[in-house]
C-alpha cells in the first residue's frame, strides 16, 4: 500500500495537473482507492481513521476472496465486504442477502446496520433535494426501528426534522432533534444550529 498525495494548487511543473478531474472528481479533498494501474477502486467517503480502516479491510477480503466461492462462510464475508465499499444499491444488497446461508449473530447485526445505511442513501438519491419527503420516509423507518449509523444518521435525523417542521409535528421534532444532538455528539461547534432548533421547537409547540 502506498500513500499518493495530489496536490490540486496548479503548481507549475506538477505531472498530474489534471488528475483530479481524470478520476472523476470535482472538489477537494478528495480522498480514494486505486489499484496499481491508478483506477479508482473505491471512493472514500468517511475520512475517519475507523472509516479508512474497514474500508482497507474490505478491500483486503474482496482480493482473497474469489467471487465465485463454494464456501457459504466466505460469501458472507464477501458480502460484508461489498456492503462496506457500496458495491450495491438498496433492493440488490437485500437479494444478495437473502441468498446468504452461513451468518453469525455478529454478521447479522453488522448487514442490518449497513443495510439501514443503504436504504438512507438510496431515499435519499430518490429524494432529491426535498428534505420533507425524504423526512417522511425517514420517519416512518424510525417508527420501525430501523436507525441508521454514522454520517447516514445526520442526514436521517435531519430530514425527519424537516418533515415534522412541516407537519408541524412537535413530538416527533423534538425526538429528531435529541437524536441529531447525539449523532453530533453534541458538539458545541454546532451551537448556533442546536439555538435554531430550540426555537423551532418552540414555535411549534405554541
Amino acid at each position: 500500500v502506498v500513500l499518493f498525495v495530489h496536490n490540486t494548487s496548479r503548481v507549475e511543473g506538477e505531472p498530474y495537473p489534471e488528475l483530479l478531474k481524470e478520476k472523476g472528481f470535482r472538489g477537494f479533498p478528495s480522498l480514494a482507492f486505486m489499484d496499481a494501474e491508478g483506477e479508482v477502486i473505491h471512493t472514500q467517503g468517511d475520512r475517519s481513521v475507523d472509516g479508512f480502516n474497514r474500508s482497507f479491510a474490505a478491500l483486503d477480503v474482496l482480493a482473497k476472496i474469489d467471487e465465485a466461492t463454494d464456501d457459504p462462510a466466505a460469501a458472507t464475508k464477501l458480502f460484508l465486504a461489498k456492503l462496506a465499499l457500496d458495491k450495491f444499491e438498496f433492493e440488490a444488497a437485500v437479494a444478495a442477502r437473502a441468498k446468504l446461508t452461513v451468518v453469525t449473530d455478529e454478521q447479522t447485526l453488522e448487514i442490518e446496520e449497513m443495510l439501514t445505511n443503504l436504504e438512507v442513501q438510496q431515499v435519499i438519491k430518490e429524494t432529491g433535494r426535498d428534505r420533507a419527503a425524504a423526512g417522511k420516509k425517514f420517519a416512518a423507518m424510525y417508527a420501525d426501528g430501523k436507525i441508521p449509523s454514522g454520517f447516514a444518521a445526520r442526514s436521517f435525523f435531519s430530514a425527519i426534522m424537516a418533515h415534522a417542521e412541516q407537519e408541524a409535528d412537535a413530538d416527533l421534532f423534538e425526538q429528531a432533534m435529541d437524536a441529531m444532538k447525539e449523532a453530533l455528539d453534541n458538539d458545541p461547534r454546532y451551537k448556533r444550529f442546536y439555538d435554531q432548533w430550540a426555537k423551532t421547537l418552540e414555535k411549534l409547540r405554541g
